[in-house]
């Protein structure tokens, strides 16, 4: 695979970006140039769908983790735990992975 010019360098990859492309069985390269195919306008679209659905898991199983409201937003709930925020994502990627490579 050749590196796309526009391609985050080696290193600046996100951890939760690292943990979607894991989720997917891919490195953080390889998913950023799978998501461009997908979506040619923006490479983040599979990451922000994957990070907004798996934030619906998170508040599901701990709302007690988030906070509500925020500047401009006394609706909004926020994540108040990175730590367990973090640990589950790690745990949720894994179990991804482990279902993709069994199917």
């Amino acid at each position: 695979m050749t590196t796309p010019t526009d391609a985050p360098t080696a290193g600046a990859w996100n951890s939760r970006y690292t943990l979607y492309a894991q989720s997917q069985g891919r490195t953080p390269l390889a998913q950023w140039v799978a998501d461009r195919a997908e979506w040619p306008s923006t490479g983040m679209v599979g990451f922000l769908l994957w990070i907004g659905a798996r934030r619906h898991e998170f508040y599901a199983q701990h709302p007690e983790r988030f906070a509500w409201g925020s500047p401009g937003r006394p609706d909004a709930h926020v994540i108040q735990d990175v730590i367990a925020w973090d640990a589950f994502l790690a745990a949720r990627a894994a179990e991804l992975a482990g279902e993709r490579i069994a199917a």
